[in-house]
């Protein structure tokens, strides 16, 4: 599956392109939350805490964003990181250790960086 000199560049130029999309996403998703002193004296008074319940839900779901963004920049990152071996010849040696790394980073979208399912989390928090 040897691409030569011009498919090994289109493919790193890819990752790179990737890279960046999920550096860009953070300004594109993420939303400024109100200052916490807004919230406290004014909007938890006025709505009789329902702007609470509003953004405890905003702030569980951002965390999730967050997740989904890591992952995509590690996938991306590991990615790049075969493209640059394949086109400097060496992606033989460094290939037990990416796929070190895509499995590490599998297991831990299983367990520590898991959804925490902002919706499923507000009404446990009701329960």
């Amino acid at each position: 599956m040897d691409q030569g000199p011009a498919g090994h560049a289109a493919a790193t130029v890819q990752s790179v392109a990737r890279l960046e999309q999920s550096i860009r996403d953070r300004a594109s998703t993420d939303r400024k939350f109100i200052n916490w002193w807004v919230y406290w004296l004014l909007l938890s008074w006025i709505t009789l805490g329902i702007a609470g319940l509003v953004y405890f839900y905003r702030r569980m779901s951002r965390v999730d964003a967050f997740s989904r963004r890591k992952a995509a920049y590690y996938d991306a990152l590991v990615e790049y990181t075969e493209r640059r071996a394949e086109s400097a010849g060496s992606a033989a040696a460094i290939r037990p250790m990416t796929d070190q790394l895509r499995a590490d980073l599998q297991a831990a979208g299983r367990s520590s960086l898991k959804p925490i399912n902002a919706g499923l989390h507000l009404l446990l928090t009701f329960i």
